[in-house]
């Protein structure tokens, strides 16, 4: 339902609501082609919602826009005090470090001063959308329209550039894109402490900062399929490329790719080979023992180990 705007009486009855029904959310809206004052739109939510009344003051004759609603508080409020601000921007501080020294600790990138920097950056970018919001939409005599949520979308799209720059690729192993994936969550937080959500972006912190301390161990532990290929050059008098594949499937290792190519009338060889087998993230990039045995055979003229790109 909608009220058309009063005096006094608008006040006392926007008062009256917020404290007599908590099941009714208020918003204030100014009309269409009216400059007097505000309309209050009320709207009934379930008992399962959390939506709560705005505790801001609805002044006679004023236009107002809505403030967001998260749980019990006004999350952006329109008028965004000093005190504010400070807490936004500490609680970012705090979350930004606390995420840092754990990354810092493990001598990983994205540290102390990266994260706090990504944090604050995407917290004063939203503390800035909040303090612009009394002055967005668009005026009738204007033909320029504020759009204050561009910001926070300005500040994803640009992390991006940072979280590329972070992913590097040395040979067979690509790096970085935990670091990158850190950055940008450190910016989604940023966003919630400085849209005003600092239940959300606390529990964002906490649950972050378990994910990465606890799931760093459980990676260590955890059995996975690692892939080498494996090109082996060798004369079929000492060793034929038989027992070649006969002594590889010993190992353990599974072959899952098997190219044989013969060279100076089929006396020598040369198989390309796939291997895959499970082990643990300490086994990553690390030469098997039996390697260094085929390439001391005499009939072994080359044995090249390359293992397969991954990630981290």
């Amino acid at each position: 339902m909608a009220i058309p705007p009063a005096s006094g009486a608008l006040e006392a009855f926007a008062r009256f609501c917020e404290g007599a029904s908590r099941s009714w959310s208020m918003v204030a809206l100014p009309p269409a082609g009216h400059n007097g004052g505000a309309w209050l739109r009320f709207r009934r939510h379930s008992r399962f919602s959390k939506i709560w009344p705005s505790a801001t003051r609805i002044r006679p004759g004023t236009n107002l826009r809505p403030g967001f609603f998260i749980g019990r508080e006004v999350t952006m409020p329109l008028e965004l005090t000093w005190q504010d601000m400070a807490v936004r921007i500490a609680l970012a501080v705090l979350a930004g470090a606390l995420i840092g020294f754990n990354r810092e600790e493990r001598s990983q990138a994205a540290g102390l001063r990266t994260t706090v920097l990504v944090c604050l950056a995407a917290c004063l970018a939203m503390v800035l959308a909040n303090a612009l919001l009394g002055t967005s939409g668009k005026d009738p005599s204007k033909f320029a329209q504020i759009d204050v949520m561009r910001l926070p979308l300005g500040v994803l799209s640009g992390i991006g550039f940072i979280g590329a720059g972070a992913i590097v690729r040395r040979g067979n192993v690509v790096s970085g894109v935990t670091t990158a994936a850190t950055i940008w969550f450190m910016t989604v937080v940023g966003i919630c402490f400085g849209a005003g959500a600092l239940a959300l972006g606390a529990a964002a912190t906490a649950v972050g900062f378990v994910l990465l301390w606890g799931l760093r161990w459980a990676d260590m532990k955890m059995s996975r399929k690692f892939r080498a290929g494996l090109t082996v050059c060798a004369l079929r008098g000492g060793l034929p490329e038989v027992e070649l594949r006969r002594a590889i499937e010993t190992t353990g290792h599974r072959i899952v790719f098997w190219a044989v190519r013969y060279e100076d009338g089929a006396e020598r060889y040369e198989a390309r080979t796939e291997l895959e087998w499970r082990g643990h993230e300490t086994d990553r990039g690390r030469e098997p023992d039996w390697l260094a045995a085929l390439a001391a055979n005499e009939a072994v003229l080359k044995a090249d180990w390359e293992p397969a790109p991954t990630s981290g």
